[in-house]
């Protein structure tokens, strides 16, 4: 497509009763022409006026004169790049058009480029559409703009000058510099001193003949450089980057707010102070025991936490005593709540104002030192952790990360500190070979070091989600690990099979298993030894009588004597039903605890970082309350990091509880101190499909759905093709009691909820349906119907191992979107199963939207450090499908496919261009690589 030559950049147009202001992308089309935009710093000059103008435009900044100069009838801009200054390090942008022209009624639309609409509001309900549209150009360009330059010819008179400099803002320091003259005559016009608004005011005389603009670009060029150096001391010479953003920010403001424009909550619009901040710094207060402690310990390490969290990289560093009154004095505020802080343990007082001016003048400096020295933020507020080492031995908590103060932790270190997935990111050390693994060794706030390296993976943003789900089903839980164990081996693959899974939930044995393979990180076959131990242990039925020490041979007897001796065999029945019943259970509970102590130790929290952080899986394991009406609830490894949607289901213990142990959580009604009586999940929801799908939803609002859905049963009887004929008049059959228990069961097999899973094609349940005795999961023949489901559920994991991230955001050209991407994997070069991948799909193909056909692996599919990439050209209306064809069997969408153009650039945060909370730099426009992180320098 050939490149757009329009110009036109705001234009008023009337729409109706409304009037709107027409945006088009010429701001970012300039700025992706220029070299190095992240480092230039540029001038913007505003040229009001006609004819002259555009002769002056043409002859002091070498802008070619076009027909559209002459054939403009309305209020409109138009931008431009000088472009001899391009290469100088300070692009000279020129805004120009007749702010005297009216509103447009009617605008032409063209293909080459993208045009945005937005209504202006008016200031008062009856307002005129000229009061809310008049000074919008003025207001919106002032912030930005170094000179304004007015050509008296084209404008007619100086009624129109003075009009427009009396729409700027008021207040600006002035240099006092103006024609006594013609401020005699602005007295005439105006009672209001123009030198409120501007500077300075100067006027130049365009004398005919052949350098009759060079006194005005001498004039131009001199003011330029004053107020560039005005903005460098005042630190608002922004690069062209940022300049671009704030200034497309404004237009949006102006539109909606008749408020000054804010530049420094515009630069943080992609991420925003954290709203839970308030929370977790009076969480962190609560530990803070004295006044020595608050002004030595405390306000240092919030003030660092401001820093990090205020100058990330790609950060404009705006004046820090500036940036802390406008982002956070009101959240100090509240989270100190009263003007005096008291403590429990000490008589001392400190005055609110007080405390505040110490973080500030903490704030400061570690701001200076940052712009100074050029020091990451990240390794300022790191070394202050280190050196408050011994003030952070005694202070614990699950519901804030302390290593930065801004975000819900994660999971425990081995030294009980909890961290959050930011901080993992920001202090972690990147994986040499794995970009998405973080390493940490060493407590990042006591500065202990681990036992053993904790490991931390963070799926790539454009990603999508496995899950798998594991019924309960008692000794019959080995049943879903044999289905696992088939799997693993159509995968013929050496890939572990809990890489496959995001999220993994698992209810009663089920929750076991799950526990077990990604908690503890055992492969199939060792959960399957480990299971099968552990049912041996657990489910023994209580004895009736204590049998243990009578001979072999009597034991052996027994059995026949008792059913020969009727009605003992029922009346043996009945006692064991009571007996369950008062011991609340059918198998004792200590034979439970028992096994369970032996699976995961006696110290073990489902919070603590484990095989599951590696894998950056999710666990969940479903209970139930004891209420009248029981409901479901959550324990999981994450710690209720996720949305409102979920707050109230997951488990949380109080304050000073203690760690939720492992062995608390299955199986036998348990009071877990600081939660309440909470008992199995299994006859309430056997099947945690559904609870695990609304995890899914409320922590990646923006998956439309899974990449694929694994369910796992515990086998059930195969059901009959005709119901059998019963007798209606059967007591025994169709009693009360019977009924009862048969509504129960089907309840527990959540029968409802499969039948409507079972029309997703994303849905894959995998369950043995047999008839008298369980079959042989190894016996092929026994069940013919489950090698086909795993062969489809096999497509679509190593389909899920592929994923899409856009190398820039792509431009819209009228109705559609051009640009390119990638297609990366998720197994890098490094990994033992990379070169068994590439040489299984050498045959398979990628499709976008079923047309574009490209073979999956060849010789042009690998970056310099032989990880997998792909290119991939787009074209597309906004949304759009890749998916993997293997071998000649039905393609399969690859992970987080299909797409939207939007919502892939804004979960890459290619538009944070004033930096990210992760401190990831941002990926630069072009870039062939994804962005780089070096190692954190702490010294």
């Amino acid at each position: 497509m050939k490149p757009c030559k329009h110009t036109s950049w705001l234009t008023l147009q009337s729409h109706g009763q409304n009037a709107e202001l027409l945006v088009t992308n010429r701001v970012q089309r300039l700025v992706d022409g220029i070299p190095y935009s992240d480092d230039q710093k540029p001038s913007l000059l505003v040229l009001i006026g006609n004819a002259t103008k555009s002769i002056a435009l043409q002859e002091l900044f070498g802008v070619r004169r076009t027909r559209q100069f002459r054939s403009r009838r309305s209020s409109e801009l138009h931008l431009h790049v000088e472009p001899t200054s391009i290469f100088l390090g300070r692009p000279r942008l020129i805004v120009e058009g007749d702010i005297s022209l009216g509103l447009k009624g009617t605008v032409p639309t063209y293909k080459c480029h993208e045009i945005k609409r937005q209504e202006i509001r008016r200031t008062s309900p009856g307002s005129s559409l000229g009061s809310a549209s008049n000074s919008i150009y003025t207001k919106l360009l002032f912030p930005f703009t170094d000179i304004f330059c007015f050509f008296c010819d084209d404008l007619g008179d100086l009624n129109k000058i003075v009009l427009a400099i009396e729409r700027l803002p008021s207040g600006i320091k002035t240099m006092r510099r103006a024609k006594t003259a013609f401020l005699e005559v602005v007295k005439e016009m105006t009672t209001k001193n123009l030198l409120d608004h501007v500077s300075a005011i100067d006027i130049v005389q365009l004398i005919p003949g052949s350098s009759r603009f060079g006194q005005l670009g001498n004039h131009l060029l001199t003011y330029s450089d004053e107020a560039r150096r005005g903005r460098e001391d005042a630190q608002a010479l922004f690069s062209l980057t940022h300049f671009a953003a704030l200034l497309n920010s404004a237009c949006t403001h102006f539109c909606r707010h008749q408020e000054p424009f804010d530049f420094i909550k515009s630069s943080r619009e992609e991420y925003p102070v954290s709203l839970d901040w308030e929370e977790h710094i009076a969480r962190f207060l609560e530990y803070i025991k004295s006044s020595e402690q608050l002004m030595g310990f405390a306000a240092p390490i919030i003030a660092s936490s401001l820093v990090l969290d205020s100058y990330p990289p790609d950060a404009h560093f705006f004046p820090p005593s500036t940036v802390f009154q406008t982002l956070y004095v009101d959240v100090l505020k509240k989270a100190s709540k009263n003007g005096v802080i008291a403590f429990t343990e000490s008589k001392d007082v400190v005055l609110r104002s007080g405390f505040l001016k110490k973080v500030k003048e903490c704030f400061e400096k570690f701001s200076e030192t940052s712009i100074r020295k050029n020091k990451p933020s990240a390794a300022i507020h790191y070394n202050n952790l280190a050196q408050h080492q011994l003030e952070w031995l005694d202070i614990y908590n699950d519901e804030t990360c302390f290593a930065c103060l801004q975000h819900r932790p994660i999971g425990s270190l081995s030294c009980q500190h909890s961290i959050c997935v930011n901080c993992a990111q920001i202090f972690g050390a990147p994986s040499d070979h794995d970009d998405s693994e973080f390493i940490i060794t060493r407590c990042f706030l006591c500065q202990s070091e681990l036992p053993e390296e904790v490991k931390i993976k963070i799926h790539p943003p454009t990603a999508g989600v496995g899950v798998v789900c594991v019924d309960g089903g008692g000794v019959k839980g080995t049943i879903p690990l044999g289905i696992m164990k088939r799997i693993q081996k159509r995968l013929d693959l050496p890939i572990r099979f809990q890489r496959f899974f995001k999220v993994a939930f698992g209810v009663s044995s089920g929750g076991l298993i799950v526990a077990d393979l990604f908690i503890n990180g055992n492969s199939i076959e060792q959960s399957t030894g480990r299971f099968e131990a552990l049912a041996n242990l657990a489910f023994q039925q209580r004895e009736l009588l204590s049998l243990s020490r009578l001979p072999q041979f009597l034991r052996f007897l027994i059995p026949h004597l008792t059913n020969s001796l009727q009605p003992l065999p029922y009346i043996l029945r009945l006692y064991k039903i009571l007996m369950s019943y008062f011991g609340d259970g059918l198998y004792p509970s200590k034979n439970i605890e028992q096994a369970l102590i032996q699976a995961f130790g006696t110290n073990r929290s489902i919070l603590d970082l484990s095989s599951a952080t590696a894998t950056g899986t999710l666990v969940g394991l479903p209970v139930a309350t004891t209420d009248d009406r029981p409901t479901s609830r959550l324990f999981t490894n994450y710690n209720g990091v996720a949305g409102t949607e979920l707050q109230d289901s997951i488990i949380r213990p109080k304050k000073g509880s203690g760690k939720l142990l492992l062995q608390e959580i299955f199986f036998p009604p348990k009071h877990i101190d600081g939660v309440g009586l909470l008992q199995d999940a299994g006859p309430l929801e056997n099947d945690p499909a559904l609870s695990a799908l609304l995890t899914v939803a409320t922590i990646w609002p923006h998956i439309d759905q899974p990449d694929f859905v694994l369910s796992l049963g515990t086998g059930e009887p195969k059901l009959p093709e005709t119901p059998p004929m019963v007798d209606a008049s059967s007591a025994i059959r169709n009693g009360m009691f019977l009924r009862l228990c048969r509504l129960f069961w089907e309840k527990m097999r959540d029968g409802k909820m499969r039948q409507a899973l079972q029309t997703q094609p994303r849905y894959h349940r995998l369950n043995v349906h047999f008839s008298g005795g369980e079959p042989r999961l190894d016996d092929v023949q026994a069940i013919p119907e489950m090698k086909s489901k795993i062969d489809n559920v096999v497509r679509h994991m190593i389909a899920s191992l592929f994923y899409f991230e856009l190398d820039a955001i792509p431009r819209r050209y009228g109705q559609r979107y051009l640009g390119s991407g990638y297609i990366l994997c998720s197994v890098k070069a490094q990994d033992p199963a990379f070169p068994a991948l590439m040489e299984r799909l050498k045959s398979s193909r990628f499709q976008v939207d079923s047309h574009a056909d490209i073979q999956a692996v060849d010789d042009q599919c690998f970056d310099e450090h032989g990880n997998f990439r792909k290119l991939v050209k787009l074209n597309t209306e906004g949304r759009f499908a890749i998916t993997l064809t293997q071998e000649s069997l039905e393609p399969c969408h690859i992970s987080g496919a299909p797409f939207s153009v939007e919502k892939l650039a804004k979960l890459q945060a290619l538009s944070a261009v004033f930096g990210r909370s992760d401190h990831r730099k941002r990926k630069r426009s072009g870039s062939l690589d994804k962005p780089t992180r070096k190692r954190l320098r702490t010294t």
